[in-house]
């Protein structure tokens, strides 16, 4: 395998290792705001729910003055109740589900953090600045995505040529990175880290 490819191959192993956390985040968010929506469609819900509860309560409340309900009255209040039960259970469900992801996303990330601080420490790197080029690789994430999706729709040639290109292009933007954070150790541990995946 030909050094040129090994550097692209090992820079797009880089941005991945990098950027899984946040492709997960990103899922997780948008997962999470489909469960939110639908959380609160179910809220809506059971706010009228809550309102038609308490007007057939008053109903029943008045009913005791007057004759018993009536067998479908009491029917339908019956399954208001068991709805508005069922509604409260749902909600509950999204809750910890959400508080489920949120934990699974803090791991991937902690890991991939402290895969980072393992290797640095190898080359003499602190754990803060790992930390840091940890922060700004995820801060300027959705910017790589964009610029690369961006240049990938102006290349020309074949897939593989396209994709040596991105890659050359992703491992010269991390190790700018690397550089800007880490100084001249930095393309020492973006080298370890493609090497090591």
């Amino acid at each position: 395998m030909s050094t040129a490819l090994k550097v692209g191959f090992a820079g797009v192993l880089i941005a991945a290792s990098a950027g899984m956390p946040c492709v997960l985040q990103r899922q997780a968010r948008l997962e999470l705001r489909a469960r939110q929506d639908a959380f609160e469609q179910q809220a809506s819900r059971l706010s009228l729910l809550v309102e038609e509860n308490g007007r057939l309560s008053n109903r029943v409340a008045q009913a005791k003055a007057s004759p018993a309900l009536t067998a479908d009255q009491l029917r339908e209040l019956l399954r208001l109740r068991n709805e508005k039960h069922w509604l409260a259970e749902q909600t509950n469900l999204l809750e910890r589900l959400a508080e489920q992801q949120g934990a699974r996303e803090d791991e991937g990330t902690r890991r991939e953090r402290a895969r980072l601080a393992q290797v640095g420490a190898s080359l003499g790197i602190s754990a803060e600045a790992t930390d840091r080029f940890f922060d700004r690789v995820k801060q300027q994430q959705d910017v790589f995505v964009q610029k690369f999706e961006e240049m990938q729709k102006s290349m020309a040639g074949s897939p593989e040529e396209k994709q040596r290109q991105i890659q050359a292009a992703v491992q010269e933007e991390i190790n700018k990175l690397a550089i800007e954070t880490l100084g001249d150790k930095g393309p020492a541990l973006v080298q370890k880290m493609v090497e090591r995946n």
